[in-house]
């Protein structure tokens, strides 16, 4: 990939693409190995299949099925916690000690601690949620 091409991808693009040139080099068998492609798989999200092929020098549509595969297997585990445990909901719904925490299977993690009501707690944590799908 050209120099000016390379400033354009992110940094978890840059990542992979490296690795899998690297895997390139010192192949050991004729497969990638299927960590990898889970890798590349993950970039999908917020792109397109056709650029990610391109950027990493991957047939269209063996990636289009690795991301099928991908997409079926990830799940998405979610926990929210508060200090205090609510027995009932008050109509005043007071600040609890609040820590919202996603970490995503390519190992990024955001942790939130803070005082949210339940609602505003929720609230953040489907708009972070959002984002951070796109951005994968």
């Amino acid at each position: 990939m050209k120099q000016s091409l390379e400033r354009f991808l992110t940094p978890l693009e840059k990542s992979v693409r490296k690795r899998l040139e690297s895997w390139r080099a010192h192949r050991v068998g004729k497969a990638i190995p299927e960590k990898l492609w889970k890798d590349v798989a993950s970039l999908i999200p917020g792109t397109t299949v056709n650029r990610i092929s391109k950027m990493m020098g991957l047939n269209h549509t063996v990636l289009k099925r690795h991301y099928s595969e991908w997409k079926a297997q990830t799940t998405a585990f979610v926990e929210l916690t508060t200090a205090d445990s609510v027995t009932s909901i008050s109509t005043e719904q007071k600040p609890l000690d609040t820590t919202i925490e996603i970490i995503l299977e390519n190992g990024c993690q955001v942790t939130i601690s803070q005082q949210f009501s339940c609602e505003s707690a929720g609230n953040l944590f489907t708009t972070v949620w959002k984002e951070l799908q796109c951005s994968r």
